[in-house]
Formats: structure tokens, sequence, C-alpha cells
């Protein structure tokens, strides 16, 4: 299924790294997590299906290798 803005599959194969910093919120400039970035999606390996959405919002260490974390490639504008 695509989003309304034409997206497809966003959640499920990998989880997705993101360039956001693992912060508490509603304050993200402090007591944000040292190395760690915010990942979403959710994963093939996840047996939890309430993880298997694109609103999920987890951390990973940067350092850290994982066969079920990825990146999106993406571009801005048409």
């Amino acid at each position: 299924l695509n989003s309304a803005a034409g997206l497809s599959d966003l959640a499920g194969n990998v989880w997705e790294w993101t360039s956001s910093r693992l912060c508490d919120y509603p304050d993200r400039t402090n007591n944000c997590m040292a190395n760690a970035y915010v990942v979403r999606g959710g994963s093939w390996t996840d047996s939890d299906l309430t993880l298997i959405q694109a609103s999920t919002r987890l951390a990973n260490i940067a350092t850290q290798r994982l066969d079920n974390c990825g990146v999106r490639c993406a571009r801005n504008g048409p």
C-alpha cells in the first residue's frame, strides 16, 4: 500500500536509521543518549507485530552493526 504521499513499503524490512539523535521528548535538545540515533519501522526479525510500523521509534548506537538495520535512500523534490 502507498501512503498519501506515494511512499510505499515503509515498515517491516529492516529498522531504518535516521539522522535524529535519541533525546527525551518533548525537549529534544537535552538528555540525549551518547552516540545513539533513532531507528524506525521494525524488521522482519521482530516477533512483536506492534513494532512493525513506521511510527515505532527505538535507538541504536552509531557504532553498532546489525543485520536487521539499514538506511532508506531518498531524495527531495520531484
